[in-house]
C-alpha cells in the first residue's frame, strides 16, 4: 500500500516533468497544489481553479498508483482548459479538453475503473426482506437502523410491510 506522501510525492513528480516539458504551460501549472482526499468514486477533482484534489482511498492501492500519471494529466488539463458552453450547460470533457489531456501525456479518457483499497471498500450487510424474505444489501448505517427496529423492503417488492 501507498502512503499518502507516496501519493502526493507522485504528484509532484509528475508535475514537475510536465513544467518541465510544456515550458509555455508552466506558468499556469505552477500555482497548482495537490490535496488528498476520501472520496471513493472520484480518482481526482479540480477544486477553485488550481487545486487538485486526489483520492487517498483510491491510490493506496498498488495497483491503482499506476494510473496516478493518468489521473494526474487529466486534472491539469482541466485546470488549462476552461469549460466550454454547449447550449444551456457546460462540457468540461469538451475536444479542447480531450486534444490537452493527451498533449500531457494523458489517454484522454473521461472516466476510470479503479475501486478503492480493499481496506476501505465500503461494508455491506445482507438481511431478508420482511415481506417476501429475499435478501437486501445495507451499508452499515441502514444495517443498524434495521438492527434498532427500521424496516427496509425491496424496492420492486410487491408485499407491504
Amino acid at each position: 500500500m501507498k502512503s499518502q506522501l507516496d501519493i502526493l510525492d507522485g504528484a509532484h513528480k509528475i508535475l514537475g516533468e510536465l513544467m518541465r516539458t510544456h515550458p509555455d504551460l508552466a506558468p499556469k501549472m505552477h500555482e497548482i497544489t495537490f490535496r488528498l482526499s476520501r472520496s471513493r468514486h472520484n480518482a481526482g477533482q479540480v477544486r477553485r481553479g488550481n487545486i487538485i484534489n486526489l483520492s487517498f482511498l483510491i491510490f493506496t492501492d498498488d495497483s491503482n498508483f499506476l494510473n496516478l500519471r493518468n489521473t494526474v494529466t487529466h486534472e491539469i488539463a482541466h485546470v488549462l482548459s476552461p469549460p466550454v458552453r454547449k447550449g444551456n450547460r457546460w462540457d468540461i470533457h469538451s475536444w479542447e479538453w480531450e486534444m490537452m489531456h493527451k498533449s500531457l501525456g494523458g489517454s484522454g479518457n473521461r472516466c476510470h475503473t479503479m475501486q478503492p483499497a480493499e481496506a476501505f471498500q465500503a461494508v455491506t450487510y445482507d438481511v431478508p426482506c420482511p415481506a417476501c424474505g429475499q435478501p437486501i444489501k445495507l451499508s452499515r448505517i441502514r444495517y443498524k437502523r434495521q438492527l434498532a427496529g427500521r424496516k427496509y423492503r425491496h424496492v420492486t417488492c410487491p408485499r407491504k410491510i
